[in-house]
């Protein structure tokens, strides 16, 4: 789950070095694909809770079937949703609110 200032969104999430593209990383990247959500993060605070880890990081031989297989992790994810719609709203009263130690400066860059 991705908690952003406007809400809470299901995602799917790849921490890892990107083996695929232009031969990964040599530092650890977290990418974040939230599931029905169409605005730009970039730069924007966020705080994601891990639920569930899908498969193992793999190299693929093409960014396109990168892109098929990032389709079927979202599928799941949305799969993973249905059976647990309230899991979002489970979290709110055990966690603090993350954005009110944020200042509004860095959510500004």
């Amino acid at each position: 789950i991705a908690e952003t200032r406007g809400g809470r969104y299901w995602a799917a999430t790849n921490v890892g070095r990107r083996p695929t593209v232009e031969n990964g990383s040599p530092q650890l990247i977290v990418e974040a694909h939230l599931i029905d959500f169409a605005a730009d993060l970039y730069g924007q605070p966020i705080r994601l809770h891990f639920m569930e880890q899908l498969r193992p990081e793999h190299r693929f031989a093409s960014l396109e079937l990168l892109r098929e297989q990032i389709a079927r992790d979202v599928a799941q994810v949305r799969q993973f949703a249905l059976k647990r719609p309230a899991e979002a709203e489970v979290l709110a009263p055990v966690l603090p609110d993350f954005f009110a130690t944020v200042p509004a400066a860095a959510s500004e860059n």
